[in-house]
This record gives structure tokens, sequence and C-alpha cells, in this order.
């Protein structure tokens, strides 16, 4: 296939582009702020909301579009309007923030059939969820309108190597470095994880696949509270650590990480179930993926 990554450098799209590339020819338009200087991999700089830059993508066919870094209303369209390309398919990774909270003991899990959330707070976290939630309706509309198939990616919280969001590598450092792993008290929520290659090789899957039109899909596998992550990455370090729990507020204005908190008032649960049934594959125990996840910051926290 000859794919065109938008973005694709960072965590996700990275892991992506690393098993595309093994079949596939890609062309990759970027920033440029972490080159892959990989076979096969085309790399174009640009800023996708500089409509000059967009028509320097190199002309022609595409097998799909897959775009990791849509991010406000009107990036799709831009997109779509100014590169001189033909394509079937356009893959958009959204989030699966954006959909309906449900309360934890309805016992729900958030799937493809679930609403859009609504009270959304203001703030960053708020802007990028509006911002997401803004270009699943975009893509939609123009795929109808254009002729071309969507495919949409709602990922839960993905975790492994390559990760820079401050979540398990945090608990990594801390058992590192102090020989103790800080907890918020009381912190009982579940969140529902995808281990890296799993998601790169899941979307891998239903790229250019006709199942895959018009469908949403959620990355989900085994969930898990911030109690039981850390028990894992300790387990996997094979050191004597020592828990200590504070409350949250305590925590944060003491300068520490909270990867994970919040109690289970809401529900941060969701089904995975479809993607992997449509690629037959299967997700990685979570106690496989964290151990895989602590050896690939072990390296970079012991240097530091």
């Amino acid at each position: 296939m000859r794919l065109l990554i938008i973005g694709g450098s960072y965590f996700f799209g990275r892991v992506y582009t690393m098993y595309a590339a093994e079949k596939n020819d890609i062309v990759m338009f970027n920033r440029g702020s972490f080159p892959m200087n990989m076979e096969h991999v085309l790399e174009v700089r640009g800023d996708r909301g500089v409509a000059d830059d967009l028509r320097q993508i190199p002309t022609g066919e595409y097998d799909a579009v897959v775009d990791f870094c849509g991010y406000g209303e009107g990036d799709i369209k831009r997109l779509v309007d100014n590169a001189s390309i033909s394509f079937k398919q356009y893959i958009f990774v959204s989030t699966g923030d954006v959909t309906k909270r449900v309360k934890y003991t309805d016992g729900l899990l958030k799937d493809e059939t679930s609403g859009y959330e609504t009270d959304i707070a203001e703030g960053e976290a708020g802007d990028y969820i509006r911002g997401k939630i803004a270009l699943e309706k975009e893509l939609k509309s123009l795929a109808s309108s254009r002729g071309f198939s969507y495919t949409i990616i709602r990922p839960s919280v993905l975790y492994g190597p390559y990760n820079y969001a401050p979540r398990e590598s945090e608990f990594v450092k801390m058992l590192l470095q102090t020989r103790r792993v800080f907890l918020p008290s009381g912190a009982d929520m579940l969140y529902s994880l995808c281990y890296i290659k799993d998601a790169a090789l899941m979307t891998l899957g239903i790229t250019g696949k006709e199942k895959a039109r018009d469908r949403i899909y959620y990355l989900a596998g085994e969930a898990a509270t911030g109690e039981r992550i850390a028990d894992l990455l300790i387990e996997a370090s094979g050191l004597d650590i020592r828990k200590e729990f504070y409350p949250e507020n305590v925590l944060l204005q003491s300068g520490i990480a909270v990867p994970f908190g919040g109690d289970r008032q809401e529900s941060q649960l969701y089904n995975g179930e479809q993607i992997a049934i449509d690629t037959a594959l299967s997700y990685t125990p979570l106690e496989e993926g964290l151990a895989k996840t602590y050896r690939a910051f072990e390296n970079i926290f012991r240097q530091n």
C-alpha cells in the first residue's frame, strides 16, 4: 500500500509507522521535530495549518491517509482541499474521551454506539475533546460529500515504550530513584489500557480494509487501577519498593505526579473487542505489556 501519514513521529504514530514501513511505501507529513530516517518513509516537512505547506505533499493516489495529529476544527478539510491527492480511506485518530461519561455503577462500557459528551469542562483538556468531536463530525461530512470512506480510532489509555505522557514512566522513575511509589489514597478508578504495539498493529490491520469502511473502533484491553499498574511495574522491577499513600491534593502540592487518580463515580472503561475481531489480533496481557514497558523506561532512568 501507499500511505500518507499525517504526524506519525510521536508515540502512537511513531510505532504505527515503524510497523507500516516494513511492507508499505510511506509519505509522512509533519513539522520534522523527530525524524524517522527509515527506509520506505519519505518525510515531508510542513505545518498542516498552512495551505501552501500541504500543497507540497507528493501528488497521486494513496490507499489511505492516516491522521495522528488533527486537533482543531478545519484540520481535515484544509488537508483535503489543498493536497493534490486521491485516497480511498481516511483514518483519524481521535480519543475515547469524546464519548458521553457514564456512571461506574451503571456497569457500562463505552463503545461505538456511545453518544458524544456534551458537558465538557473549560480549559486545555476540554478544548482537546471539543476539537476531536468537531473533527470526527467534519470527517464524516467530507467522506459523505467527496466519496471516500472514513475510519475513526478512539484509543483508551495507551502505554508502552516511546510514551511521552507522564503516566507509567512516572511510576518507573519514582521506584528507581526513590525506591518508593507515591499513590493517591482512595483512588480506585478503573482505566481501560492498551499496549502501544497492539494499538499500532490493530490500526495497521484495518488500514486499507473494506470492513473498516465508515466504522468507529475503540482500542481498549484490560482495565486496572493506578495501584494495580504500580504493582505490576514493581513486580517487573524485582526491587524492594515501598508504596506510600497520601491525599491527591497533597501529592500535587508537593510536585509529585499523579498518573492515575480519581474514584469510581464515573466509568473510564471502553469496549475494544470489535477491532480485535476485525483484525484477528489479541490484546497483550497487562502484566506482559507493563513488564516490557518497565524494561524500556528502566534504561532511560538508570542512565539519568
